[in-house]
């Protein structure tokens, strides 16, 4: 029962869109950031306390021991489905809460124990804490690392992932033979990036039965099937730049000693740092290097990359199709003007590209840094170079200057744009990251579309059936014949407004086979739910299902499951971003594809139609450009690029389609499909 739908895509899980209090995963992994404080105070007083060492060393280990019984638990838990599940069983939450528990009393252990450790009160320095942040970034580079692995072919996941697990068995042997001659814990820390390594390889070896099904290759999907990676190390710059503003930030004003005065040498957990000295407090070199290396190299790739591309829009004569409308003909300059502009920023999947792959230079640059300048020898040599110490003094100085500037620039955004009133562009980034259901991911964001997606298939439901209450497993028996249903959809309300349509098909489907006798012919059942989608018309305006959404997530939104054709990335450079790069239709069913589940497809009636122009930066086709192939186009309609009701010749851009003239006729045609008139139900 995880998918009625046969042949059907992730969509169609009954329980994708399903919202949870919580999950095992979630649990878990509440468990183990419990188990990592734990582990930085026993390993810290191993180093700091000869005394407690035996005891310190035994939390240390059993530490360790939950840590990789949650690891563990968790990989076992993914490796079972790929697809969201019914619901999560007993067995899995009373062993996650039993995890928690366990962490909460080691932790709780632990603090007891140095409360009552002989070395409270001395002066000493947190050892492994200030190792904590180099080993966090490097366990971020190798995870957004495996992301470029995640979506390999079953032969190549295995070839990568023996040679991972030939890697780090030779790290684990280089630190078990280096164990008597380095601290504790420098050899705990790569011994944890070395057991991330391993589980990575073996999940890589376990990767056969979730290998991606590509239709049209590679080329279809978003940086060649390396999304995964890509936007992981996008995420990696955006947390360690966070992080760096944090620490950088509360660190210079702790070096302005106004805490001095609050100190409290007899508490028990109180070390004497500073001996009347703020500026003795130091931040780790790391944050220095993050928030200085890392930030300036992936601004300076962007920069010069965004110079490149605005430079190639006036290359050529422009972007001429599809052409200008004779009505319009008198604005040409301000309509080509637009067109550069969108132009320009439909490539921003490019610029993320870039700026993924900065990151990852960045992340290898610092680590780099940072290890050689916490080592004595490393130290010494970089202090040799001829130009450390002109670079040095600078990189501070660009640190704090480009992380003060980030937050002042967002901090006048979010104000500037309450006082104007001109939009919410924090909202608005918030509706595009926080759509994706939580199914898969305990700690995402909140999502809305789990609450609007199946609120949205229950409003469908009740008016198709004339119902207030469509729980009841027999609904589909009161089907009213004359009701029907035209969906029109803008923009992010195209995904969401899909999805909702897939919600409805596997929610019906699970209704009729639980309706009784009936119900258990499955053919039967998938009839009766044609019928009910067959009253459902989709009408999309401003979206971006086939360049974005079906690139990024293929297995969600690809064109196996919307049934339109393919399309690579856009190009680098020159006006038109997406000139040559159309790919055809994948050879799949349509019985599982938008049009087929809506009773069209090939050979039946147009179900969804789709309007779009040329100035919108957010705006595609989602069958074709007009240069891209000779056949017929019954999908797409070229709305006016001047804004209808405007006394004034505004270029219109991403909004107002409700009063085209395009629009308009879209919807009478979707209409006369069911020999309606406008205006009836």
């Amino acid at each position: 029962m995880e998918n009625g739908l046969r042949r059907t895509p992730v969509l169609a899980a009954p329980r994708l869109w399903i919202r949870r209090v919580n999950s095992p995963t979630g649990v878990a992994h509440i468990a183990a950031s419990v188990l990592l404080v734990t582990f930085l105070l026993a390993a810290d007083l191993s180093e700091a306390s000869k005394d407690d060492a035996g005891i310190a060393t035994t939390l240390v280990t059993v530490t360790c021991l939950l840590l990789v019984v949650v690891a563990g638990s968790v990989m076992y838990w993914g490796s079972e489905s790929v697809r969201a599940p019914l619901g999560a069983g007993f067995s899995r939450m009373a062993w996650a809460m039993i995890l928690l528990l366990s962490s909460f009393a080691v932790y709780l252990c632990t603090v007891v124990v140095v409360c009552r450790a002989t070395s409270a009160g001395q002066a000493a320095p947190f050892t492994v804490a200030q190792l904590v942040p180099t080993v966090l970034v490097a366990l971020l580079a190798i995870l957004a690392t495996s992301g470029f692995l995640m979506r390999l072919a079953p032969n190549a996941a295995v070839v990568w992932g023996t040679l991972l697990w030939c890697i780090a068995l030779i790290g684990i042997l280089i630190i078990i033979g280096q164990w008597n001659f380095a601290p504790m814990s420098v050899s705990a820390a790569f011994g944890i990036c070395a057991a991330c390594l391993l589980a990575v390889a073996v999940s890589l070896m376990n990767q056969r039965d979730r290998a991606p099904v590509r239709p049209l290759g590679r080329q279809a999907e978003a940086w060649h099937g390396l999304a995964p990676g890509v936007i992981m190390y996008l995420s990696l710059l955006l947390a360690a730049f966070y992080s760096s503003a944090i620490v950088v930030g509360v660190g210079n004003w702790l070096q302005a000693g106004a805490l001095l005065w609050q100190r409290d040498s007899t508490h028990p957990l109180f070390r004497t740092l500073l001996n009347d000295d703020a500026s003795a407090i130091s931040i780790p070199f790391l944050y220095w290097a993050a928030g200085g290396v890392m930030v300036l190299l992936v601004l300076a790739a962007v920069v010069i990359l965004g110079t490149l591309m605005l430079g190639s829009l006036w290359i050529g004569e422009g972007i001429t199709t599809p052409p200008i409308a004779d009505s319009e003909l008198p604005y040409t300059s301000e309509i080509m003007a637009v067109r550069r502009r969108s132009a320009l920023l439909q490539r921003g999947e490019r610029v993320v590209e870039l700026a993924a792959g900065a990151t990852l230079a960045g992340v290898l640059m610092v680590l780099a840094l940072t290890i050689l300048h916490e080592n004595g020898t490393g130290h010494e040599w970089l202090r040799h170079l001829w130009f450390w110490n002109a670079v040095s003094p600078a990189g501070t100085w660009v640190a704090t200057s480009a992380l003060t500037a980030a937050g002042v620039l967002i901090v006048g955004v979010a104000i500037s744009s309450a006082v104007v009133g001109t939009g919410r562009p924090l909202g608005l980034l918030w509706d595009l990251v926080a759509w994706l259901p939580r199914a898969g991911r305990p700690f995402g964001p909140a999502c809305y579309s789990e609450r609007v997606v199946p609120e949205l298939a229950n409003r469908m439901l009740q008016w198709l059936t004339d119902q207030k209450k469509v729980d009841d497993p027999a609904v589909l028996d009161q089907v009213q014949p004359s009701r029907r249903i035209l969906l029109a959809t803008h923009s992010l309300g195209a995904v969401l407004g899909i999805a909702a349509i897939y919600h409805l098909a596997a929610m019906a489907q699970h209704r009729e086979l639980e309706a009784g006798p009936r119900g258990t012919d499955a053919d039967a059942a998938k009839d009766r739910v044609s019928d009910l989608l067959s009253r459902i018309r989709l009408l999309t305006f401003g979206v971006q299902l086939r360049p974005y959404f079906g690139r990024f997530f293929p297995d969600l939104w690809g064109p196996a499951v919307l049934g339109t054709p393919g399309v690579q990335g856009p190009r680098y450079f020159g006006s038109d971003p997406w000139k040559g790069r159309f790919l055809p239709t994948p050879p799949v069913p349509s019985d599982g594809q938008l049009a087929g589940l809506l009773g069209g497809g090939a050979t039946g009636p147009g179900v969804w139609l789709n309007v779009w122009r040329r100035t919108d930066y957010l705006g595609f086709p989602v069958y074709a450009y007009p240069h891209d192939t000779p056949e017929a186009n019954a999908l797409d309609g070229v709305a006016l690029e001047i804004e209808p009701d405007s006394y004034q010749a505004l270029v219109a851009t991403h909004g107002n389609y409700f009063k085209t003239g395009r629009y308009a006729l879209a919807r009478e045609s979707l209409l006369r499909e069911w020999d309606l008139q406008e205006g009836s139900k």
